[in-house]
């Protein structure tokens, strides 16, 4: 439910991170406010006129609240109410002090104090930055006092994250939509924004409808939109890439089993040695998540250790004391075993069929050709394979015994 504003177009305001605050004393229980231009629920109330200017003196480093509070009392979730209100006082003391000396240094920006609305309306007022900080600085201090804030947020809902982790429930397009709409990329040059946004989202994991929602989102909510130049080339480069390496049917089982939410077929449940409930919930969550992709489970298909690291390396893992082993551990034929090249049977166990000659150098100008390749057998319908072909073969030697008679 919205509430209703209490500051109109006769109030001065002020540009913070792209966004109209109307600034002023509320009428109805004498405040003073800073308050969004479009949406009420935003905003900051004051007791004291002292309090507002020390605001508006100490901006944009002031609007930043939360994270400041999150920094300096890490404990605030934990505490008394009485307490939160003496680390608010304590924390409005010290905004004071910092206006003050700004002040007394002759670098304190002014302000339009027609607090009681009678003069307006007023054009609205932009922040000059005064700090030596550098942009890019900025923008990287800005993002990790937000993942603090979010990780505390996290931890009270009893999901935990590591500093300076996106929480888990983030997509890409979310993690986007923050960095490109909350923080401060004034006077950061392409180069160094290119390299935060890649380094913090992956654009292959946004559609393109999602990627036009998210600056059709931000030109609606701020009067300056966020510049997309940056991302698009990144978005753009992230479509061009190679697409998803071919996995195997056996993995491929597997992954839509998770997200259908049941159970393997057997050739699924031996390879990746899904032997309890424990072992299946162990690579669920993960896949379920996207932290364990098709690409490495499909690496780890046979092999009990790395399965083990892969299970174990997932946050959502809720059994993280989780031992894989499969029928393949071990055993001689293992392409990778220092004791054989898997030539006795002409296949390697958790490899594609073995080839020679003119058939692996076919292959081979297959793959460096660029097109697309079949999936790799697994173990188990190698084994399935070679029975069917006993079973044949079998059958062929029974029809010629019976001709005989």
């Amino acid at each position: 439910m919205g509430i209703d504003k209490s500051l109109s177009d006769r109030y001065p305001s002020v540009i913070i991170n792209g966004q109209k605050y109307h600034y002023g004393r509320e009428p109805k229980h004498g405040q003073y406010l800073v308050e969004n231009a479009s949406y009420a629920k935003d905003n900051w109330c004051f007791d004291e006129k002292e309090d507002l200017q020390a605001f508006l003196i100490n901006l944009p480093d002031s609007a930043n609240h939360r994270a400041r509070i999150a920094a300096a009392y890490p404990d605030w979730h934990e505490v008394t109410h009485e307490q939160r209100g003496a680390y608010l006082e304590e924390d409005r003391a010290n905004q004071r002090l910092l206006a003050e000396g700004t002040v007394k240094s002759g670098t304190a920006p002014s302000f339009d104090m027609d607090l009681e609305g009678e003069h307006g309306p007023h054009e609205p007022q932009r922040i000059e930055s005064r700090s030596k900080e550098p942009p890019i600085d900025r923008v990287e201090r800005q993002i990790a006092a937000y993942q603090a804030v979010e990780a505390v947020n996290a931890k009270r809902a009893g999901y935990p994250i590591a500093s300076g982790e996106w929480p888990l429930g983030y997509s890409d397009t979310l993690k986007l939509l923050v960095l490109e709409g909350k923080m401060d990329w004034t006077g950061v040059i392409a180069k160094d924004k290119e390299a935060v946004l890649a380094r913090e989202v992956d654009f292959a994991k946004i559609t393109p409808e999602q990627f036009r929602f998210v600056y059709k989102n931000i030109a609606e909510n701020k009067m300056e939109p966020a510049d997309p130049a940056v991302a698009q080339a990144l978005f753009d480069r992230s479509r061009a890439q190679p697409g998803p390496t071919p996995i195997r049917h056996t993995t491929r089982n597997l992954i839509e089993a998770i997200w259908l939410d049941a159970w393997p077929r057997a050739g699924a449940i031996v390879d990746f040695g899904i032997d309890t409930q424990k072992h299946y919930e162990a690579l669920f969550y993960g896949v379920r998540e996207g932290e364990i992709t098709p690409e490495a489970l499909d690496a780890a298909l046979g092999k009990g250790e790395k399965l083990t690291a892969l299970a174990r390396s997932a946050r959502s893992n809720p059994h993280r004391d989780i031992r894989f082993t499969t029928s393949w551990d071990g055993l001689r034929d293992r392409p990778d075993a220092p004791e054989s090249t898997g030539r006795e049977s002409g296949r390697g166990f958790d490899e594609e069929p073995m080839l020679t000659g003119k058939e692996a150098e076919a292959l081979h100008a297959e793959i460096r050709s660029g097109e697309a390749t079949k999936p790799l057998p697994s173990p188990s319908e190698i084994v399935e394979g070679n029975r069917d072909t006993a079973a044949t073969e079998k059958g062929q030697h029974q029809e010629k015994d019976r001709g005989r008679k």
